[in-house]
């Protein structure tokens, strides 16, 4: 609904003007703190200047687009590799450089650096 009333270049305080409704219970409305009655959803719809069903309409793709971005969030949780600090010696480390060295190769990009 707020994108609808933006792009008309409403404001919160024309629609409370529009319907009659106060501007704080729009406000209230619109950051959904208070349920929003089916009347008072019309009557902000024909403030707008746009039909009540689309606006539901775009309402509820909104919603199902949330939901798909959270489980798609959610599952990306589980491909991801957890690290682990650890603790190397001074040995290890000296090793570990010298390996990578001895390669030519960059760890980080995995591209032959012996050019």
């Amino acid at each position: 609904m707020q994108g609808a009333y933006a792009k008309k270049g409403l404001s919160r305080q024309d629609i409370a003007d529009r319907t009659g409704i106060s501007k704080s219970t729009i406000d209230r409305y619109m950051q959904a703190k208070l349920a929003l009655p089916q009347d008072k959803f019309v009557r902000i719809a024909e403030a707008i200047g746009a039909p009540p069903a689309k606006l539901l309409q775009e309402a509820v793709d909104d919603a199902t687009l949330m939901l798909h971005d959270a489980a798609v969030s959610e599952a990306e949780g589980d491909n991801v590799a957890r690290l682990h600090p650890r603790q190397m010696s001074a040995e290890e480390l000296d090793r570990l450089t010298i390996d990578h060295a001895a390669t030519g190769i960059d760890p980080e990009s995995e591209t032959d650096e012996t050019d």
